[in-house]
């Protein structure tokens, strides 16, 4: 049975919500200085990274729209294209992050991925474990689109981070909150689902707390020597995918 328009319509909003926020935050760093002509040279997988991210969005918007309008067919379509499209940002956003943790750990490594390395890697397994069960929860609708959501809240990390520090500089206590910052968008989605039918969802009730969990704990772990291991860890996974960087 279709749902209500106005519970379609949330969705759609909230999609628009998370794309002008993606797009807001990396035209900080990448979009902005690249249709300047001031982005430095860099691997074409970097831009392939920074683009994939912004098709994302863009998919997730049309595919909200796509479902408003009842045009469940096209979107199914899609869908089965996003697979292509989310496997390439997955495996590009690993690369991409693994290396530069790798280089990193060098005599003029970054501190930027010392802090963040761990995060960063954790947030694309959240991103890869969400979209996954989307798509497993295909005919679920309800599952479905709340699965999407918060695949697509989690990778706006990225997004929200950079806004953070645009507005605050780079600071610890910047990085932590401008990265969990995405958490907001699934409180209004959780008070949505109670004003609606006076009840949470059900994947609220675990996705959201395994997000704030694993990211938060990310961060914990970053700051400790097992955290040091860890980074190690990732560092030797990128040292494997330079090849490809």
């Amino acid at each position: 049975m279709p749902e209500p328009r106005q519970r379609t319509s949330f969705y759609l909003w909230m999609a628009v919500a998370l794309s002008c926020t993606a797009l807001t935050g990396f035209w900080f760093t990448y979009f902005g200085p690249l249709f300047r002509g001031e982005y430095p040279q860099v691997p074409p997988i970097v831009h392939l990274h920074g683009w994939t991210f912004f098709v994302w969005y863009a998919l997730l918007t049309t595919q909200a729209g796509l479902i408003g309008s009842r045009r469940v067919t096209i979107h199914r379509a899609l869908g089965l294209a996003s697979t292509v499209l989310a496997t390439v940002m997955i495996t590009v956003g690993l690369i991409v992050s693994t290396v530069r943790v790798d280089m990193s750990l060098g005599p003029a490594g970054d501190p930027f991925w010392t802090l963040m390395g761990v995060p960063i890697f954790s947030i694309w397994v959240l991103f890869t474990v969400f979209y996954a069960a989307a798509i497993y929860c295909r005919r679920r609708a309800a599952d479905h689109k709340r699965l999407m959501l918060l695949a697509s809240a989690v990778a706006l990390s990225a997004a929200t981070f950079r806004i953070f520090v645009e507005i605050f500089g780079f600071e610890q206590w910047v990085a932590i909150v401008g990265t969990l910052a995405p958490n907001l968008f699934m409180v209004a989605a959780m008070i949505h689902d109670y004003r609606d039918v006076r009840k949470i969802h059900r994947v609220y009730l675990w996705g959201v707390p395994v997000m704030i969990g694993v990211v938060g704990g990310a961060f914990l772990l970053a700051m400790t020597p097992a955290g040091v291991v860890v980074q190690q860890a990732v560092a030797w996974v990128g040292r494997l995918l330079r090849p490809f960087y």
